[in-house]
């Protein structure tokens, strides 16, 4: 019998442009920086961290896979129309 996955403590998100992507999650959602180093950053939301992990310092976490290109698009709750 498989055990289902009902929560989610933190999701790692490899990034390029660390600064970057830093400087949006600060702007848009506002969350503490719990954590930094050259290569990562770890926001804590609610109840969930998300930790922003520099693409060419994931190989070593993934390996053997690679790290894939992709495009990400994000919904977000607004009391805006």
């Amino acid at each position: 019998m498989s055990k289902s996955m009902k929560n989610v403590e933190c999701i790692t998100l490899f990034v390029d442009d660390l600064r970057l992507s830093k400087a949006f999650n600060q702007n848009v959602f506002d969350p503490p920086l719990v954590y930094e180093d050259d290569n990562s950053a770890v926001f804590n939301f609610e109840n969930l961290s998300i930790k922003l992990l520099v693409s060419s310092a994931a190989h070593e976490l993934i390996e053997p896979a690679t790290v894939a290109v992709t495009k990400v698009a994000l919904a977000l709750n607004s009391p805006f129309p």
